[in-house]
């Protein structure tokens, strides 16, 4: 269950699986969406992105890893 004091969620948290909607009060026609994971969603997002964010996809450093070219010709010859 979600605490009281919880803060509505931060704009660049749009599009996360995180994300619940709550309903402030029975019987009031307004829903805010709340975070699952932090209270303060805002906070999480001042030192660069979210590292719970569902909807962001990380950089792999294989991507820009280097490879031997002696490495990279046996590959090519087993077929990998």
């Amino acid at each position: 269950m979600i605490a009281d004091e919880s803060q509505p969620i931060d704009l660049r948290c749009e599009g996360c699986g995180n994300i619940m909607l709550q309903t402030p009060t029975p019987g009031s026609p307004s829903v805010v969406k709340l975070c699952r994971v932090y209270i303060y969603p805002e906070a999480k997002w001042g030192s660069g992105n979210c590292v719970m964010a569902t909807h962001l996809k990380k950089k792999s450093d294989t991507e820009t890893k280097a490879l031997d070219p002696i490495k990279k010709s046996k590959r090519a010859m087993k077929g990998k």
